[in-house]
This record gives structure tokens, C-alpha cells and sequence, in this order.
């Protein structure tokens, strides 16, 4: 009988990246567990595993990562996780300069842009066009 081949320790991008992405975006946390915890193969380091995932496309979803998803998606659980339990960044930006309260206040998503102002997020931090979440809430209607 043969040995079994190798295993291969999973990449960011690809395959991987569009499973842990789907599972944020379904709101499948068990999911999104076990796959980080693949993607980090033992080593015990969740949130840089986490970090590491960013959207390569070209575009205006360049650079968002599981926080930007979770937020927009309004997946609070996801939110709390990331942040809390992993250590993320509130304040994380994509390549446009857009942090997850900047996306909560499109989405108008009131319980995720709460969450994050009482977890550090800068309601004045602004993007590369110089808006910041806190003018675009006034903007889109949400108060925060």
C-alpha cells in the first residue's frame, strides 16, 4: 500500500480564501473556525492567519478582509469573534482606506457599527477620498 501523499498547507487566495470568505458572508461561524484553524495549521497564531486574508480583485473590494465582510454583512457574532476572541484590529483598513465602520454605515447596520464603537473602532478615521464613517452616517441617515 502506498503512503499517503503529503499534505500541502493551504494558501491564502484561491480555494481557501473564497471558503473562509462564503463562510463570513453565510454567517457560518463553525465554519469560518475550522477553516482559520486549517489555514494556521497548529501554530497557534489565529488573528495573523486571519490578517493575512485579503480580497486581491482589482477594484472596490480590493484589500477587505473577514472583518470588512463580517461588518457589512451585519454578522455581529463574526464581529465579536474577530475582534474580542482573536485580537483584530477595529480600526483595519482595505486599499481604499475603508474600515469596517465605514462599510457598516453604507450597509446602515446599526448593531455592527455600535459594536465596533464600543470595541475602538475611530468614527473619524477617514478613507483615501477623505470621508470618514461619522460623515458618511450623517450622509446615509445613521446616527452613530
Amino acid at each position: 500500500m502506498a503512503p499517503p501523499p503529503p499534505v500541502r498547507p493551504a494558501t491564502v487566495g484561491g480555494p481557501m480564501l473564497n471558503e473562509i470568505f462564503e463562510a463570513v458572508h453565510e454567517g457560518n461561524l463553525p465554519r469560518f473556525k475550522v477553516l482559520v484553524m486549517l489555514l494556521d495549521m497548529g501554530r497557534g497564531r489565529l488573528r495573523e492567519a486571519v490578517e493575512a486574508l485579503r480580497v486581491e480583485d482589482e477594484g472596490l473590494m480590493k484589500g477587505l478582509c473577514a472583518l470588512h465582510i463580517a461588518a457589512i454583512r451585519g454578522r455581529l457574532q463574526f464581529c465579536s469573534y474577530l475582534v474580542e476572541d482573536l485580537g483584530v484590529d477595529a480600526n483595519v483598513a482595505d486599499e481604499h482606506g475603508r474600515t469596517p465602520l465605514f462599510l457598516t454605515t453604507l450597509s446602515k447596520n446599526v448593531c455592527c457599527a455600535t459594536y465596533l464603537l464600543d470595541h475602538g473602532a475611530n468614527p473619524n478615521k477617514s478613507c483615501h477620498d477623505g470621508i470618514s464613517p461619522l460623515h458618511q452616517a450623517t450622509v446615509s441617515g445613521l446616527f452613530l
